[in-house]
């Protein structure tokens, strides 16, 4: 992880650079290059952000649906000893 924010952050400075001076015919192809990584880098970031949140509430939709179950067993077993 903190290779690929190493990464980022030579790709920040690169762009700046290129900013500072100009983009020029001579740097156009490297500057789409750096951004074209750095998105994609800022992409994977993204989408291990969804799957966090979305396992998240994948964890708390199967722990209430354990509940629930649990529920109604008891509900069952309470009707069968009464």
């Amino acid at each position: 992880m903190r290779d690929i924010k190493d990464l980022c952050a030579r790709i920040e400075d690169e762009l700046s650079k290129i900013a500072d001076s100009g983009l020029t015919t001579g740097n156009l192809e490297m500057t789409y290059k750096l951004i074209d990584m750095y998105k994609d880098i800022k992409n994977t970031y993204y989408w291990d952000k969804k799957v966090e949140y979305y396992n998240t509430v994948l964890d708390e939709l199967s722990w209430q649906s354990k509940k629930e179950t649990a529920k109604r067993q008891l509900v069952s077993f309470l009707q069968y000893i009464l």
